[in-house]
């Protein structure tokens, strides 16, 4: 009965939060210096060659823009970033997931779980991209309402394996307490936009559309990626905080994951 009791209860929206910045105040070093160099440095590398191509273009001509996404270069770069972003992805998961279940991995053992959830990690991402999108296009309510049921799919994936298999871990998790993920991505969303939006008129002399413009610095591409990638790190750790309380909400804390989804 104290199960029960224990799994219908709501999500802690604020145990979430602290979580979260608990982990990244534990973990910084390995959440933030292995991925300074599978996220950032490809970041600003990308940004960098997108913005000199608009640049020698001409800011004023998009139809010679457009000449960037014919670029190999550009393409290129782009694979590099997003497989590269797929293994940081996996490794900062399974380090904090690990931590919040107080077992956290050695850095052998996060590099090894990053490369073998690579690809399910990369394959789920398109999937859910494609899904979401879709919903977003009929009348956008049925975007949302996937996003929330699908939230904690790519923690699952790394925790427990399997693809479609994290999908539906997703969606039986958060049964009940989508309104609540969505009230905290809704928060969440609005301050990181904020804050960007300061950052960039405050480093680009612009708006956040403009920033990446052929008029913006150097040092503007650099400011903004970095917050990108903080971002990036608060989001993936706050994303296996959540699945860490969802899966300990559904068991009580008491049973394996196997029995959940079985």
């Amino acid at each position: 009965m104290a199960n029960i009791g224990i799994a219908d209860a709501g999500l802690d929206l604020g145990r979430v939060v602290r979580d979260t910045f608990a982990v990244v105040r534990r973990r910084a070093a390995q959440l933030f210096g292995v991925t300074l160099a599978l996220y950032l440095l490809p970041l600003i590398a990308t940004g960098y060659y997108a913005q000199g191509m608009i640049a020698a273009a001409g800011r004023n001509d998009p139809a010679t823009r457009l000449g960037l996404f014919a670029s190999p270069v550009y393409w290129g770069l782009l694979l590099v970033s997003t497989l590269l972003g797929s293994f940081a992805y996996a490794f900062q998961l399974k380090i904090a997931i690990g931590d919040l279940e107080g077992d956290p991995p050695n850095l052998d053992e996060a590099v090894l779980a990053g490369l073998k959830r690579l690809l399910p990690v990369l394959a789920a991402s398109l999937l859910l991209g494609v899904g979401i999108g879709l919903g977003m296009v009929f009348l956008i309510v049925p975007g949302i309402i996937l996003a929330m049921t699908w939230s904690v799919t790519l923690p699952s994936i790394v925790d427990r394996g399997g693809v479609f298999a994290g999908f539906s871990h997703s969606r039986d998790l958060t049964r009940g307490n989508r309104w609540r993920i969505f009230g905290l991505a809704l928060v969440f969303g609005i301050v990181a936009v904020a804050i960007q939006a300061v950052l960039s008129v405050a480093v680009g002399g612009g708006t956040a559309a403009t920033r990446m413009g052929a008029g913006s610095s150097v040092f503007g591409l650099v400011v903004i990626s970095i917050y990108s990638w903080i971002i990036s790190v608060l989001t993936t750790v706050g994303l296996a905080s959540l699945y860490a309380q969802l899966w300990e909400l559904k068991t009580g804390g008491g049973e394996g994951a196997a029995q959940v989804f079985a």
